[in-house]
Formats: C-alpha cells, structure tokens, sequence
C-alpha cells in the first residue's frame, strides 16, 4: 500500500516522520499486522503488510492511514 500523509508541506512531513511510523507500527502490532517492508518517503509511505484473514484489506488500509493521521 502507499499513501500521503495529511500534511502536505515537506517540513511538516518531515517532521512528523517518526510520530506516524510509530504510530503505524504499533497500531500493526496490536491488530497482529505484520509489517514486512516498509519505506516512509519524503511525500509519502510504501507498506508492504501481511494481513491476517479476518481482516478485510480496505478496513486495516483506513486504520492504519485514520490512526496515522490523528495525533
């Protein structure tokens, strides 16, 4: 998956990188997400995520973009 964060501006983003990387990660953690290679780019985010059965593909994509954009 591959997304944009909210913020737009390059400073922003860049300064925000680690709060949503950690927040991304734990939020996998908890749901038993497992984060299998992933790449927070100036502008956006490359996750590759293995995605346990019982989880529909689009509900973790909105958790886990929802859960990273909120502070």
């Amino acid at each position: 998956m591959v997304w944009v964060p909210q913020v737009q501006t390059q400073g922003a983003i860049r300064e925000q990188r680690g709060v949503v990387v950690d927040t991304v990660k734990q939020w996998a953690r908890i749901k038993g997400i497992e984060i299998i290679e992933g790449h927070a780019m100036p502008d956006h985010i490359h996750l590759c995520v293995s995605i346990p059965p019982k989880y529909a593909v689009a509900n973790v994509i909105g958790l886990l973009k929802g859960k990273s954009a909120s502070r």
